[in-house]
This record gives C-alpha cells, structure tokens and sequence, in this order.
C-alpha cells in the first residue's frame, strides 16, 4: 500500500507526499537526480529493477505520483509487459495537464495495453492567476479514465479496504494542510514527517507508515514546488527510522519552457 497527499499552501506552494510501499525483496532505489527530456527537466528518484519512478516533478511545476491498482485485471497486460513506472516518466515530459490527456489518450492502444492497472495523480502547481490544477487518471486494465481532482487530495493503493483507507487518510489532511501553511520551516517539515511516520491504525484499517512480513515503507518523498523552483526530499528507507535525507531541485522554467 502506498499514500499519496497533494496540498496547495496559503501562500501557492504545491506540495506533494509519497510514501511508497514495496515487497522487501524489491532492489535499492537510486536517489533523486535530474535530467533533460524532451523540452523539460524533470528531477524523480529512480528504480533500479524496472528503470523507472513512482514520482516525479519537472521544471514546468507539473508532478506525477503513482500507485498500483490491486482491483483491475493485471492478466489482461499483453506481453511484453511494460513498468509502470515508465508511464510516470513518459508523462513527466509533458509541460500542462492538457497535454498529459492528450499523451494518455494516445498512448491507450500501443502502451497501456501492456501496462498492469495503476492509479495515478498529475498536478500542477499554480500558473498566472489560477491555483493548483490535478487530474486523477485510473487504468483499471482495460478502461482509461481521467477525471478532475480537486486539492487538497490523497490517494491510496491497497490489496483491501483500499477505499475505507483513502476515507481515513481524507480525514487527516486537515493536519497536514495546517502543517503546510505553517512559516516554521522546521516545524513543518518535523509536523509532515510525522504523520507520515504515523503507525497509528485506529482510524484506518493500515498505517500510514507500514512494516510487514514480506513489504514495508520503504521510502518518503517531499516534493515542493515554489515559485521559482522545485525542490524534492528523499528519505530512503521507511520514514519513522530514516534521519538523513538526500534533497535535489531544479529552477522553474517559463510557461513556454526552455
């Protein structure tokens, strides 16, 4: 299971958590790096087995967050099945949300068919005089579905009580959006980190920070998004333990880019 928070702050900072939750088996990610794509920069963290990412931002404010959708039919995936996490970086070169919809609806015929069902989130931050946009895109398997998300929102992955769970989180975002408007740099980061640090399991069926068997946290990911500049946090390891952490960025570029 996976936690997802997108916040757009008093002061139109973007904001967005990433609690990604994996088998303990799985390898090492490699920590945040930035690269030019296309007519981006994007800066994401990296996987190791399958070359992709489960979150990424890029220098036109526009972050994508993934999660995987235990309720599609992943045995409709034709072969070769293609990573998931490679839809987030074909998606992180996009400059508007316009532009994700019209990648994704090219992309439905001859890459999301060899895609396993996922759940992603696509926002970006504040442009001229509008605030934070988000899009909410579902691939269950074998529909494409995109609809408007409204901030601030959570999304959830989870084998069961997926739904209950993303109820519970909603709940809770009302602490993590006083933590986010908070001028106490220090005090915001320490009051986010805690609650997704949280164990506490009496108002949701999971933990928001999760240790198990075979799976586990096994990584935060902060991203901010300014209006200069992106900044990302990255906490390798479940997040109640990690102390240190590895930050990278990259300025804003123009609404026409570079």
């Amino acid at each position: 299971m996976c936690t997802v928070t997108f916040i757009e702050g008093s002061d139109r900072r973007l904001c967005v958590g990433h609690n990604r939750d994996e088998l303990r088996s799985r390898g090492k990610a490699l920590p945040p790096q930035t690269w030019e794509a296309g007519t981006v920069r994007i800066v994401a963290p990296r996987d190791r087995d399958a070359g992709g990412t489960w979150v990424a931002a890029n220098d036109a404010g526009l972050c994508v967050a993934l999660l995987n959708y235990y309720q599609g039919d992943a045995k409709k995936a034709q072969q070769p099945v293609r990573s998931r996490g490679a839809v987030v970086l074909d998606l992180a070169q996009c400059r508007s949300l316009p532009e994700v919809e019209q990648r994704l609806a090219a992309m439905h015929q001859e890459v999301l068919e060899h895609t396993r069902p996922f759940l992603l989130g696509v926002v970006q931050a504040a442009q001229g005089d509008r605030g934070a946009q988000a899009l909410e895109v579902l691939w269950d398997g074998g529909d494409l579905r995109v609809a408007q998300l409204a901030l601030p929102a959570v999304l959830v992955s989870a084998l069961w009580h997926r739904e209950v769970t993303e109820r519970a989180r909603r709940a809770e975002l009302s602490d993590l959006e006083a933590a986010v408007r908070s001028n106490d740099g220090s005090a915001r980061k320490s009051s986010i980190l805690k609650w997704f640090s949280s164990h506490d399991t009496s108002r949701s069926p999971r933990a928001v920070c999760m240790h198990r068997l075979l799976a586990q946290t096994v990584s935060h990911t902060w991203i901010e998004v300014g209006s200069e500049a992106v900044t990302v946090e990255y906490r390798d390891g479940s997040p109640c333990k990690s102390k240190a952490f590895v930050a990278a960025g990259l300025a804003l570029a123009g609404p026409s880019g570079r």
